[in-house]
């Protein structure tokens, strides 16, 4: 019957085993947060280009469409 890796390593060493177990764990949560951190600043990128796009609407309405239509006082 194959083994695993790590039942080799728990057979050999358990305090290293427990130890990387450990590493693993903790490793699992940092990515979870990454990802939390990394779906943040997609949603802050997409926000702020939404503003801004919203702004050149706003200043083409505002300042050019009057100099077109020759509205200007």
């Amino acid at each position: 019957m194959k083994r695993m890796i790590g039942q080799c390593l728990r057979e050999k060493d358990p305090s290293t085993y427990n130890r990387l177990e450990l590493f693993w764990n903790k490793e699992k949560k940092r990515r979870f947060a990454h990802m939390t951190i990394e779906t943040a600043l997609r949603l802050l990128t997409i926000i702020l280009v939404l503003a801004w796009l919203a702004f050149m609407l706003l200043h083409a309405v505002g300042y050019q469409w009057p100099q077109i239509l020759g509205l200007e006082g």
